[in-house]
């Protein structure tokens, strides 16, 4: 191996730029009146002989006219100061305006004191950086020589001691840097008050060893917080990388030798632009990546950078995409109605798809067309629209329909082949009750059989919602003849919904649908599922991700719904038979914001898993809209039976229409029970010949109320007395959204109760519990599930003559509660093991106001959960733990579980392998002589969540070559010794390393 270092660059001083060095002006003469005093002007940087301005002052003030070189002093001046300004511009070019020290006070003509004649300095040197350092001894030439003089310095840095000598003061130095040299205006003073200024340049000595720089170190390692990286991804970050240096104010920068590499100012190491790796050709990389602290120091470490394994790279040709479409079901007329389609992923070549639109009439500008639309290669999407024309009058709204008539490069879906299931021959049935068990659940269901298409209905969170959708379907089967639907209600009577607890729901309605497949000629290939409220998020959620293979074509409908909080995960992998054949559509009102977003993500991730899909929006309108339109979709699906291609019927509402008024109302009920609070007496129905209005009721008798959802009820505390009233009649008035109404007289008859009003206490007579349940062979059966805590049982009502008593209740079990609301349940964190019960006897007390107590026995048989307690799994690895092999990790669950809903995660020493995520694992070569063990965690059908770790493997050891790398080490400066650090994972022997240092890449002789 011959590897070779990074260069080193040998570090250069930089001047300092320059800086001014400020003029001194002093005054020479003597302070006496008649004598005349001078200006003199000492600057560093020059003295111009012209340029020069002077200001001579009295005390400080200006003396007029006084703007000379030289000034007499005159009679006036005697007993004061006097002093001079100067401004000019140095040879340098800098603006100076200095001023003198003040003289001593003048003196008559009469003095017989001389002034000082002269200064002179022993010493003009001074060295930088020295606190208080003498510059040399000052001497005064007088004629009076027996005068003692003292002296001054105009720069408050400086001083003169009692013997003469000039100095710094105490903390006061000096850099050359900043003033190579000073200069000063020294002042003596004989004592009588004769003062001779003088101007002195000191110079500053440079002392190269100040200021004193603090000794550079080397950096000593350098640290990369993650050395991963993702192949085929350009431009990747790998990690942060850190410098260890004892200069903790030292900044760094980064060389690497590996050109495809850079590292950013903040220290992340990563691939440069349009650069990545692949893991085929390089699993790992040898990295050496050098740092510098800019003052000559630098250290180099090698890394090896792990290259992770994308199973998608490189990307694999996706397939012809899969059409979708959404759009409006209803648009005023004048405005345009809006469509999209939808593509799973962006196409790989533009996408033309032609679009037929065929009108009811021209009476709103819509004309029987066939447009030809294109998706650009790259996009996933296209917007358009239909315009409608506002013709001006009333004429009841039209409709047309928009059909995906045919596609060039995207997938639409087709007609299912036939696919019967060959029942035993079971009679056909109309609307009949049925109960059914499974899964631990009991619920009932009606069916309406009469052909081989199956229409499955499931209803919303209304329990009720179940029955009063019978007559639509009923009347569908006996016009048609050839179909037969299915109306389930939710076995899960306490929460009343299908969505709730959904994995459960749908094992019990997989079970369901087997039998009726056993019973009766039904094809799975033409089915209707339809869904409302819950029920659509249930078949979204539930039913088609975990049971898909129940049906292999169709169509499936979801109004109101579509779970916009989950993510799609396929239990069971649907066939692509099944995605081609199986229409998805889902519908919500524009005003319903949560459905909107519910349904459109729903959809997207339907799309993207290959199904045709469509999702239709109504403006303006709201959840219960959406409900309402459950009739109109229903039948637009039956009448586009199988046609091979995506349809959607808009209307267009005619804005000019005049507002009728409602023609009837219609009460289903007219009976009602005395003594019973806030009792329910039946629904109202309002005739209108505007189909697309919506009622609201008023009602004369301010005991009653009509409810949102239309129902004729007294009021919360409200009852009747059948001795003070045997009939009420009531007027009620309809009103529609226009304002207009209609008002309609009822009679109710009232029911009378001969134990009502009580006149004494009596007894209760019965309890009774209520689970939603059918009666068995006549008789009532009562369950409770194993293994649930807090579990609620059902509705518990006393039956009493008394129907004002109220009643407090008492439980033979104190495992049992019954809430306020009348709700038997386990307290919580209290549930039933069947393995040690399997029923369970609790005896109820009802007690009235008067003490008055009846009692009962219930059996609770407890359903047997064959997931409960859970049953644990394991994982294990199989396969050759050597470089290049690839490991295959084996989950095992007695509770079963889908191979698509397992998370995996590989780990090395402990540590997990970024991208490792698959089911496989192939050993890398950074992998040899580490341990090997995967990680998992899903939820398996028993809906236990689980998580667990496999043995370690050790992987085999490898000899193939790894390179070696030589780094230096040292402070790169004249004097300094450099170090050679080899390093190589493959070992070697320092005795047998040889040596050749280069100096800009030619060897050095002798090193």
């Amino acid at each position: 191996e011959k590897p070779t270092s990074a260069e080193l660059d040998i570090g250069k001083d930089t001047p300092p730029p320059p800086v001014n060095q400020q003029g001194v002006i002093t005054i020479d003469g003597n302070a006496k009146a008649g004598e005349t005093l001078t200006a003199k002007i000492s600057d560093a940087d020059g003295v111009p002989d012209t340029g020069i301005t002077y200001q001579w002052q009295r005390d400080g003030q200006a003396i007029d006219g006084q703007s000379g070189k030289t000034y007499a002093l005159t009679q006036e001046d005697i007993g004061h100061k006097i002093s001079v300004q100067a401004t000019y511009k140095d040879n340098a070019g800098h603006d100076e305006n200095i001023s003198s020290t003040p003289t001593a006070e003048v003196a008559g003509t009469d003095s017989t004191n001389h002034a000082p004649t002269d200064i002179t300095l022993s010493q003009n040197q001074v060295i930088e950086g020295k606190d208080g350092a003498e510059i040399g001894k000052l001497t005064t030439t007088d004629e009076d020589a027996n005068d003692v003089h003292t002296y001054t310095v105009n720069d408050g840095r400086f001083e003169v001691t009692a013997d003469g000598t000039l100095k710094l003061k105490a903390g006061q130095h000096l850099d050359f840097a900043q003033e190579p040299s000073v200069n000063l205006s020294v002042t003596t003073n004989d004592g009588h008050g004769g003062t001779y200024s003088k101007a002195f340049t000191l110079q500053v000595q440079d002392d190269p060893n100040y200021p004193a720089q603090p000794q550079n170190h080397a950096p000593t390692d350098i640290t990369l917080s993650q050395n991963q990286v993702m192949e085929g991804k350009d431009g990747a970050e790998i990690g942060k990388l850190t410098t260890t240096d004892e200069d903790a104010n030292d900044v760094h920068t980064y060389t690497v030798n590996d050109g495809r590499f850079e590292v950013t100012a903040d220290g992340t190491l990563k691939l440069k632009a349009g650069q990545h790796l692949d893991f085929a050709q390089e699993p790992s990389v040898n990295l050496s990546v050098t740092t510098d602290d800019g003052h000559g120091g630098t250290f180099s470490k090698t890394f090896t950078v792990s290259v992770q394994d994308d199973p998608n790279y490189p990307a694999q040709p996706q397939g012809t995409p899969v059409l979708g479409l959404q759009g409006v079901s209803v648009v005023k007329e004048g405005e345009a109605a809006q469509y999209k389609l939808l593509l799973n992923h962006p196409a790989e070549q533009d996408v033309t798809v032609e679009v037929e639109v065929t009108s009811s009439g021209t009476t709103h500008g819509v004309q029987n067309e066939v447009r030809t639309l294109t998706i650009p290669k790259g996009e996933s999407s296209l917007t358009f629209a239909v315009d409608t024309a506002h013709n001006g009058v009333e004429d009841n709204g039209s409709h047309f329909k928009l059909r995906i008539k045919h596609a060039e490069g995207a997938t639409l879906n087709t007609a299912a082949p036939s696919d019967m299931t060959h029942g035993s021959g079971a009679e056909n049935t109309f609307g009949a009750t049925n109960t059914f068990s499974a899964a631990g659940l009991r619920g009932e269901y009606r069916l309406f059989s009469a052909g081989p298409k199956l229409v499955l209905y499931l209803h919303g969170e209304a329990i009720n919602d179940y029955g009063q959708n019978a007559s639509i379907f009923s009347e569908y089967v006996a016009d048609r003849g050839d179909a037969t639907v299915l109306m389930v209600k939710t076995p899960d009577s306490a929460s009343g919904s299908w969505s709730v607890n959904g994995a459960q729901n749908a094992r019990y309605l997989r079970a369901l649908l087997e039998e009726i497949y056993s019973k009766y000629d039904l094809d799975k290939g033409d089915v209707l599922l339809m869904g409302n409220g819950g029920g659509a998020d249930f078949i979204t959620r539930y039913l088609l991700p975990e049971h898909n293979d129940l049906f292999s074509g169709g169509t499936a409908l979801m109004i109101g719904g579509g779970a916009a909080d989950s993510t799609l995960h396929f239990g069971k992998t649907p066939t692509d038979g099944l995605k081609q054949h199986l229409q998805l559509k889902w519908i919500a009102g524009s005003a319903d914001g949560d459905t909107v977003a519910a349904a459109q993500h729903a959809q997207e991730q339907y799309a993207q898993a290959g199904f045709h899909t469509q999702q239709e929006t109504i403006p303006n309108g709201d959840k219960m809209s959406a409900v309402g339109h459950i009739y109109d979709a229903f039948y637009d699906e039956i009448d586009n039976k199988n046609t091979g291609s995506m349809e959607i019927t808009t209307r267009v509402s005619d804005i000019d229409a005049t507002n009728h008024a409602p023609t009837n109302i219609t009460l289903h009920q007219t009976t009602i029970a005395e003594g019973k609070d806030g009792v329910e007496i039946g629904w109202l129905d309002t005739v209108d010949p505007d189909w697309q209005d919506k009622h609201s009721y008023t009602v004369s008798d301010e005991r009653f109320e009509v409810t949102r959802e239309g129902q004729l009820k007294l009021k919360a505390g409200q009852h009747i007395d059948y001795a003070d009233e045997q009939t009420v009649t009531l007027t009620i008035t309809t009103t529609d959204t226009g304002g207009l109404s209609f008002t309609k007289a009822f009679t109710l008859q009232v029911k009378d109760n001969p134990l009502y009003p009580s006149t004494e206490n009596h007894a209760p007579t019965d309890i009774q519990l209520d689970q939603g349940l059918p009666l068995i062979n006549g008789e009532q059966q009562y369950y409770i599930k194993e293994g649930k805590d807090g579990m609620s049982i059902g509705m518990v009502k006393t039956v009493d003559p008394d129907p004002q008593d109220s009643h407090r209740y008492a439980l033979s079990d104190e495992r049992f509660e019954i809430t306020a609301d009348g709700i038997l349940k386990l307290k919580d964190g209290v549930h039933i093991d069947y393995a040690t019960e399997t029923k369970v006897t609790l005896t109820i007390t009802a007690t009235d106001q008067g003490g008055l107590s009846v009692e009962k026995a219930f059996t609770l048989r407890v359903d047997d959960d064959p997931n409960y307690p859970n049953r644990e799994g394991s994982v294990t690895i199989s396969g050759d733990a050597k470089v290049g092999s690839t490991l295959t990790a084996n989950v095992s669950d007695p509770d079963t579980v889908s191979d698509s809903s397992i998370r995996y995660q590989w780990l090395i020493d402990g540590v997990a392998v970024q991208g490792a995520t698959q089911k496989t694992y192939t050993l890398r070569p950074e992998d040899a002589g580490k341990k090997v063990s995967v990680h998992v965690e899903y939820r398996d059908n028993g809906l236990h969540d689980e998580a667990h770790d496999s043995d370690s493997l050790d992987v085999a050891a490898q000899s193939a070559n790894q390179p070696g790398t030589v780094t230096i080490s040292g402070e790169a400066k004249v004097g300094s010794e450099l170090t050679a650090t080899v390093t190589d994972a493959d070992k070697f022997d320092a005795a047998n390393v040889q040596y050749q240092w280069l100096r800009d890449g030619q060897p050095i002789d002798k090193a």
